[in-house]
């Protein structure tokens, strides 16, 4: 595929200065070391290996060799012709030449794009069709890789080339009006202060459930069609079956296991009663053994065995499925009202809708714990939690705040506060302005509904931020996802931090918005050490590398039940693990 239509002036002569300097580009960039930025690419893809992925500015064809050394089917795109030969003969892959602006790309073609220093040459006028082009060609569910320089959106001329330098909240204003959803995002090189981290790299992803998918299938002598509603982001079932009261839990268990969809129209009861029926078939499904009588996994890996357990069994689990209409209605037999529910978790209905029974049967669990609330008793009250918002069921970590020796009255930063319970607990305490930042829109209401509620509105700004709020604070409080590891799921946000950006996002940045004198509070688990996915010597070299030091470490044991299950295959772990408050100030 190339491009013949005359370029635009801006397309023009960036190329130009590409193509008069492309060997000394390719001199200067052939060793750069963007590992980094591949596996947060590749980590992402849900399909099956080998991938196939679209090099947007590929340039000379250094990323494209080692994706194809990595086994991946690698396409390259690029504007300059010099860099398109270049790319062919140092990679071997095929290289389409295309201007940006002029895109001309296949319809569901890859599985992920890696876009690594391109798209900020995209006049910002164009980009908003520029990324309409390459989500279409992502299959659904696709992962597109971004890095640029950043800046505070300065657009023009720099040497020869057009750029536009993006803040995080502008860029991430383009791609989600573009239909992406975000994965990830961090700053680059890794380990430095924000102000000596000039790469802003993000993730996307080609929703599996986008506006428009919709299920279809053929029912008698019609033709049905529903839109497929995941608030999870899970893909809808490639195949499709009408199922009712007729069919066994051995029937449903094997279609589901291979991926067949099971859209139900008995009894509503019974459909939950088979739910469970599947669900004991799993739990007895004997565990495979690994090399006949060798000895039992690690910890580690009976980890990762066990979050791949985890995932299988949300697979075969969500085919069982229910239809709604337009105002989330169930025709079935003795199905319950469900309408208000639904509404909490996906916004008023537009039209008729398949949905998982396991996520319905969640939406339902979620409206009641926000109808009920979590007790907090050091808030002598209780927080609502949202349908998508981690709910704090577990006290312990929110009794080491509580205790804490306050170091100021008159501000606070609370970053990531989810339902706002640590946020409220400042303010129950007497600081008297506390800003919340968080990224979810979900969360955002949850916790601003919260504080109104508690009437701790005056005092707690809740503002959508990228961690830090602009400006310093004497005391900044941090509760970031436990464990290092990609996230499947929107709860899994709360739990799993990807290469634990958010803990080294806190870390680096802090020294930047604290006060002289300050504290920094980090509330941490140290349950990612006992499975073997992060070191003591490794969190203490964080903070070291961020100019901070120690300055009280205190530590309490979880109350949770699981840690008394000896059944749970992370046991071992589980009953090692303590909670702990860090308080950190500059070194």
């Amino acid at each position: 595929m190339s491009s013949s239509t005359p370029l635009p002036p801006t397309s023009e002569q960036t190329l130009q200065h590409y193509e008069q300097n492309a060997e000394a580009f390719w001199e200067g960039t052939r060793d750069h070391d963007v590992s980094e930025n591949i596996a947060a690419l590749l980590r992402h893809i849900t399909a099956k290996a080998p991938f196939s992925i679209l090099d947007v500015g590929c340039g000379p064809g250094r990323d494209l060799k080692v994706f194809t050394d990595m086994g991946h089917q690698a396409v390259g795109l690029e504007g300059s012709s010099a860099f398109a030969a270049m790319a062919r003969r140092h990679s071997g892959c095929e290289v389409w030449q295309q201007d940006f602006l002029q895109l001309d790309l296949p319809a569901n073609r890859f599985d992920g794009i890696f876009a690594n220093a391109s798209l900020f040459h995209v006049p910002s006028a164009e980009l908003p069709k520029v990324l309409t082009s390459l989500k279409n060609t992502l299959k659904p569910g696709g992962v597109l890789f971004c890095s640029n320089p950043r800046g505070n959106n300065e657009e023009g001329w720099n040497r020869g080339r057009y750029g536009v330098y993006h803040d995080l909240a502008h860029w991430r204003r383009y791609m989600t009006q573009a239909g992406f959803e975000e994965l990830e995002h961090y700053y680059r090189p890794p380990g430095l202060p924000r102000e000596q981290q000039p790469w802003l790299a993000s993730v996307w992803r080609r929703p599996t459930a986008e506006a428009g998918a919709f299920l279809n299938w053929i029912q008698g002598e019609e033709t049905h069609s529903a839109r497929w509603l995941s608030a999870t982001g899970h893909p809808p079932p490639k195949r499709l079956q009408i199922a009712d009261d007729q069919m066994t839990a051995d029937t449903a268990y094997r279609l589901a296991c291979e991926g067949t969809g099971l859209l139900w129209q008995g009894d509503f009861q019974n459909a939950r009663q088979l739910l469970q029926a599947m669900t004991r078939r799993l739990e007895r499904k004997p565990r495979r053994k690994a090399g006949g009588a060798s000895s039992a996994p690690s910890i580690t890996a009976a980890f990762h065995l066990h979050r791949q357990s985890q995932l299988q069994r949300a697979r075969i689990l969500g085919m069982v499925l229910i239809e709604l209409d337009a105002d989330y209605n169930i025709a079935l037999r003795r199905a319950p009202d469900l309408g208000p529910a639904c509404l909490e978790a996906y916004g008023p209905g537009t039209s008729r809708s398949v949905v998982s029974l396991r996520e319905l049967l969640g939406v339902v669990g979620a409206h009641e714990w926000r109808k009920k609330g979590v007790p907090i008793p050091a808030l002598e009250d209780r927080i609502q939690p949202h349908y998508g918002v981690f709910s704090p069921v577990r006290g312990e970590y929110i009794d080491l705040i509580a205790q804490a020796p306050l170091p100021t009255l008159s501000l606070a930063f609370d970053i990531g506060t989810g339902t706002g319970v640590l946020a409220a607990l400042l303010a129950k305490r007497g600081v008297a302005h506390i800003i919340a930042t968080d990224q979810d829109p979900r969360a955002l209401n949850c916790a601003r509904e919260n504080m109104a509620r508690l009437g701790f509105a005056k005092q707690v700004e809740v503002i959508q931020a990228d961690l830090f709020p602009p400006g310093r604070a004497p005391l900044i409080v941090c509760n970031p996802p436990w464990l290092p590891g990609p996230a499947n799921s929107s709860l899994d946000h709360a739990i799993y931090d990807p290469d634990s950006r958010m803990l080294r996002g806190f870390l680096n940045g802090l020294l930047e918005h604290l006060d002289e004198g300050g504290e920094g509070w980090l509330v941490l688990s140290d349950f990612a050490e006992h499975l073997g996915l992060r070191s003591r010597a490794e969190l203490l070299s964080l903070i070291d590398q961020a100019g901070l030091k120690v300055i009280d470490c205190t530590e309490v044991r979880p109350r949770h039940p699981k840690t008394m299950d000896t059944s749970d295959p992370l046991h071992v772990a589980r009953s090692a693990e303590l909670t702990a408050l860090w308080r950190l100030g500059a070194r």
